[in-house]
């Protein structure tokens, strides 16, 4: 199928299935003519669209992508496109796959895998078979990509074949080398996008065992819970049965129903008693209840201690910082608050090592991870000093000033914690704007200005949409900062 695009009078300087680019030798009122088509292109709609030109040589540029942030808050990284669509027809002319980086600023390890990882010989060399895209989560721009990819955590790093069509995700940080290793796998099962598993499975196909882990994994990332149960509920491969109790805890927490919550962590320490989240089940069962959790929680300490060493922890999303962190917490839960800040000052010694390996002049991820470690252990005036050192080598920058504000608000300095939040909410933008909007209201209250906070909360509330689909942070957010002004009396 033919559609026509067109440029009206003006030069086509480009045109794909995709994109349209003109450039207009005069101004004002210009006529372009653009296909809309179905994805199988048995029938497009051809629309005329009017636009006005300022100027006599100005370029315009067209696509269907939306535009870019404030270049003040774009931290593009070497190789990285910011537009997928511009990454799609790169893609397709060289035949290859796309790895989309769903990013967050503020997230700790989003900046160290850009230290870390994307620096890496091991990635650089990996990253010839590819094309790689950069998206920031918290932007506006974003929000329709976070819904079709069902992107609810960050990092998310999604690899496509250049249709667009999911092959693979990871969560969360890896090494080097564990990262380029997931992403050889992906690779190699570029012509096996998932949607074609799907196909098969809802066609009640007999799967192979990677086909059903495969899809039970994406299923279970994606949080669409009920599909994982029924695909694995009557399974006896373990690795499978695995997202079968994870999917069924999540569903029972959503529900409120402590019974079934219990128990499936229960069945996951005693099916899974060397799995590397052990430690973070434990957790989770000593915050529900800490009698059931009794018998667990020697050997998850001892589970912790022992994978902070362990030669397969760089293949999992955990670093040795984030697994004495789990060790804390579940002290902390237990009472016992002068060996929980002694581990948190050990976890804040590895993040000050790892700062050190940082090509930056001030590392981003590490600092942040030193810091509130630095804050958890009651050493606040280090923990000040690293917020002030990366507010100074980052200027105009949300994340700092957010994250600074939130330590000053948990200490109770409320006035300084309101200065640091105006800040943030001067750079904010996307989804941290609603968070700053979160925080201010919560620092007025705090003050005692509860009419100033209401009046505040109903204006920002008044400009927002809640989207639909509730597993991406966007509706979180949305949904903490009514939930903050229903509280108001």
């Amino acid at each position: 199928l033919k559609a026509p695009m067109n440029c009206g009078k003006a030069k086509i300087i480009f045109k794909s299935a995709q994109k349209l680019k003109c450039q207009f030798t005069r101004g004002g009122k210009q006529t372009l003519t653009v296909a809309i088509c179905d994805d199988q292109k048995s029938f497009c709609k051809i629309e005329k669209a009017n636009i006005f030109v300022k100027g006599k040589t100005d370029k315009i540029k067209t696509s269907l992508s939306a535009p870019k942030r404030l270049k003040k808050n774009l931290r593009p990284t070497k190789g990285f496109y910011q537009d997928l669509i511009e990454a799609q027809d790169l893609a397709k002319l060289k035949d290859q796959p796309i790895m989309i980086d769903f990013y967050a600023t503020w997230c700790p390890p989003c900046n160290m895998l850009d230290e870390y990882v994307f620096t890496s010989d091991e990635f650089k060399k990996s990253a010839q078979q590819f094309v790689k895209v950069k998206i920031d989560a918290d932007s506006l721009t974003a929000a329709k990509l976070k819904e079709k990819y069902k992107v609810g955590g960050y990092p998310t790093i999604i690899f496509v074949d250049n249709d667009l069509f999911e092959i693979d995700r990871l969560v969360g940080y890896r090494s080097p080398r564990a990262f380029s290793h997931w992403l050889e796998s992906s690779v190699k099962n570029q012509k096996s996008p998932l949607y074609k598993i799907e196909n098969l499975y809802q066609k009640k196909k007999k799967l192979t065992q990677k086909q059903s882990l495969r899809l039970a994994r994406w299923y279970y990332e994606r949080k669409q819970d009920q599909d994982v149960i029924k695909l694995t509920k009557k399974t006896k491969q373990l690795e499978i049965k695995k997202y079968f109790l994870l999917s069924q805890k999540r569903l029972a927490q959503k529900q409120d129903n402590q019974k079934i919550y219990l128990s499936t962590l229960i069945g996951l320490l005693q099916t899974y008693p060397e799995n590397i989240n052990y430690g973070s089940w434990t957790l989770s069962l000593v915050q529900a209840d800490s009698k059931k959790a009794g018998p667990y929680i020697d050997k998850a300490l001892l589970s912790l201690k022992k994978w902070q060493d362990h030669p397969q922890l760089n293949q999992h999303d955990y670093t040795k910082g984030d697994l004495l962190q789990y060790m804390a917490f579940i002290l902390e839960e237990l009472g016992d608050q002068i060996n929980a800040r002694k581990v948190f000052l050990k976890a804040s010694n590895y993040y000050q090592d790892l700062s050190r390996k940082s090509h930056l002049p001030v590392a981003r991820g590490a600092n942040m991870e030193m810091a509130y470690c630095l804050y958890k252990a009651q050493k606040y005036e280090r923990a000040e000093k690293v917020y002030q050192s990366l507010k100074k080598t980052y200027p105009g920058e949300f994340t700092f000033h957010y994250a600074y504000a939130r330590t000053l608000f948990k200490l109770k300095k409320f006035d300084q914690a309101l200065d640091e939040v105006k800040q943030a909410q001067k750079y904010a933008y996307g989804d941290n704007w609603i968070r700053t909007q979160t925080l201010f209201g919560n620092i007025l209250i705090a003050k005692g200005k509860k009419l100033m906070a209401k009046k505040e909360l109903l204006k920002v509330i008044g400009q927002l949409d809640i989207p639909k689909e509730q597993n991406v942070r966007t509706h979180r957010y949305v949904m903490a900062l009514r939930g903050l002004l229903n509280s108001i009396e």
